[in-house]
């Protein structure tokens, strides 16, 4: 008797395949502006300038390990183990910056790139972050013992469309949660 659970391989594939991409994308933003991302990881006020610009290097890079392991079945589970850990550090760095007084600062998530749109530091992101965790430590559950079937692939593709589009409507959401409470129209 396995004393861990399993998960149907079509949802696991499908929630390996989304996290890979929303790693891979958010570290190709982040690397694509490394000065942006720089001073965004400054922002947080909680590392020197030194520590600032060797972390806006290292994360990305990190984050795209992430998403690459998290491609092959052989290295999904250790994929998506690291991809929790990486989630939780950052999510960590959050809520010292939100203790610190910093809410309300861009995440450097990836967006202000004009592909998304910037995320402030605050409790709706930890929210966002943790259920991230949460899809990642799914994603690292060996697949139950089921051959998978041609109707599997549009699982699988409904799963990365579902995922990719509710962290779009999530992140836009956070951006504009100012505006919104305020009554005003976003724009």
């Amino acid at each position: 008797m396995d004393l861990l659970p399993s998960i149907d391989p079509a949802a696991g594939h499908g929630l390996a395949a989304a996290l890979a991409a929303l790693l891979l994308l958010g570290a190709w933003a982040k690397l694509r502006d490394l000065a942006l991302f720089r001073a965004a990881v400054e922002n947080y006020g909680l590392l020197p300038e030194r520590g600032a610009a060797a972390v806006a290097v290292v994360l990305p890079c990190a984050e795209a390990a992430c998403g690459v392991l998290l491609l092959p079945l052989a290295t999904r589970g250790a994929g998506a183990l690291a991809a929790a850990a990486l989630v939780g550090a950052v999510t960590l760095a959050v809520l010292a910056a939100l203790v610190r007084g910093r809410g309300g600062v861009d995440c450097g998530c990836g967006g202000g790139t004009g592909s998304m749109p910037d995320v402030p530091l605050g409790a709706g992101l930890v929210a966002r972050n943790g259920v991230l965790i949460v899809l990642a430590l799914a994603a690292a559950l060996p697949p139950a013992p089921r051959a998978l079937h041609a109707v599997d692939a549009l699982s699988i593709a409904g799963t990365v469309l579902f995922v990719l589009g509710a962290w779009t409507l999530v992140n836009t959401l956070l951006a504009h949660e100012p505006r919104l409470r305020d009554g005003r129209r976003p724009g």
